[in-house]
């Protein structure tokens, strides 16, 4: 099992490696940029970790801990690839970090362009991180709009990654950002593509650490937390919102439309949801903050198992958690196929699926799902079929 945890103090080394690499490719962390406060707040959260004193018990620091964990997350990203011969290749998206919000696990103004640039940074390391033949990214200050995002080549296949950023939760919305990345797969000169559209700003990230007593924390007590048990029922509270982002967009957009969209195109038939927030949980009896993201594989048709393998290998990626590792398996992961319950709400009804095909990584923990699979548990729950039986289900009231 790869360390998936880091210390504070780790995570203070963490910042200076990451300035020793924009240095060696004669950038910088500039004064009184984002990028500078974020980086600050890291050594501060240290800083109150050893002197417990110095903490003010009636500040919410959510979102303090949301800036340490998102920038935690991108840096990792960055140092594990940046000794890769093709990293100079993403210094021009390295020279925004300093002009926009730098982190992807929180909500960012749409007028912010240059976060969505960030985005587009943050997936050329993950591919970077699967060591691919050639890897072209389109310049951040001259775009020309007509290209996938991120272009890289694996198994002498070239493909296009386009990176959208969804700013409203309305599925025509979502589906005009699908349509636009299509597109410009379908003018640029790759093999294949798909869309990775980024939901970051339509989470609800009060969900994934609720505040238990906000009318009592705005009249001046303390802030209540509750951790949760472990860092599952988060991961399944977004694997959940993002097969209700999925399921809308199908409800509301007409079959035609989906069909003709993807007919003889070069992008697969689906599409990546982006999933990013922050939680805090309890391992090993004590609590932590931790990030929880994802990257969901939502089809219209099949894709091949090829095509599946390497983008499975991209949500390999974003969920390591640790950039110095010795395993041979590490670029798309050791996985194990079993099967286990599959658990959701649909129209107030707990739902449960057994005996449901899954692929385990043995390296993160991560539970994931063929795009059919995903299908047949999404019709399964709209069926009016009869359950093999049914269970009592204990229903408490999170506030009482």
């Amino acid at each position: 099992m790869i360390k998936q945890f880091y210390t504070y103090k780790e995570v203070v080394e963490l910042v200076d490696q990451f300035e020793n690499i924009l240095r060696k490719h004669t950038l910088e962390i500039k004064q009184g940029s984002v990028l500078e406060e974020f980086c600050l707040n890291v050594v501060d959260i240290y800083d109150k970790y050893l002197n417990p004193n110095k903490r003010d018990p009636k500040i919410d620091y959510r979102s303090n801990y949301r800036e340490f964990i998102g920038i935690q997350d991108l840096m990792i990203k960055i140092v594990r690839v940046a000794e890769h011969p093709y990293f100079d290749r993403l210094e021009p998206h390295l020279a925004l970090l300093n002009n926009s919000i730098p982190t992807l696990n929180d909500k960012t103004p749409s007028i912010d362009q240059d976060n969505n640039k960030i985005f587009e940074l943050y997936v050329a390391c993950l591919c970077l991180a699967l060591d691919p033949e050639e890897i072209r990214v389109d310049n951040p200050q001259t775009p020309k709009g007509d290209n996938p995002d991120v272009i890289a080549m694996f198994g002498g296949k070239k493909w296009g990654f386009a990176c959208k950023a969804a700013h409203s939760k309305e599925p025509k919305s979502i589906f005009d950002n699908i349509s636009k990345a299509v597109e410009q797969i379908e003018k640029s000169n790759v093999d294949v593509g798909i869309p990775i559209i980024n939901l970051k700003n339509i989470i609800d990230h009060e969900k994934f650490w609720p505040l238990l007593n906000k009318r009592e924390h705005d009249e001046g007590s303390d802030p209540e937390f509750k951790p949760f048990a472990s860092n599952i029922y988060p991961f399944y509270l977004l694997d959940d919102f993002a097969n209700n982002v999925d399921c809308n967009i199908k409800k509301d957009t007409d079959k035609e439309e989906m069909e003709i969209l993807f007919r003889n195109k070069k992008s697969l038939p689906a599409y990546l949801l982006y999933c990013p927030t922050a939680s805090y949980i309890i391992s090993n009896g004590k609590k932590y903050p931790t990030r929880i993201n994802s990257l969901k594989i939502m089809s219209y048709r099949d894709i091949s198992e090829d095509d599946l393998y390497l983008l499975n290998g991209l949500n390999h990626q974003l969920q390591l958690s640790y950039y110095n590792h010795d395993s041979d398996n590490m670029n798309y992961g050791t996985f194990i196929n079993e099967k286990v319950s599959y658990i959701l709400v649909s129209d107030g009804k707990v739902i449960i699926i057994e005996n449901v095909p899954a692929v385990i990584c043995l390296e993160t923990g991560q539970k994931l799902f063929l795009p059919e699979t995903l299908r047949k548990i999404q019709e399964t729950a709209w069926s009016d079929k009869e359950p093999n039986r049914i269970i009592e289900t204990a229903v408490f009231d999170y506030e009482a």
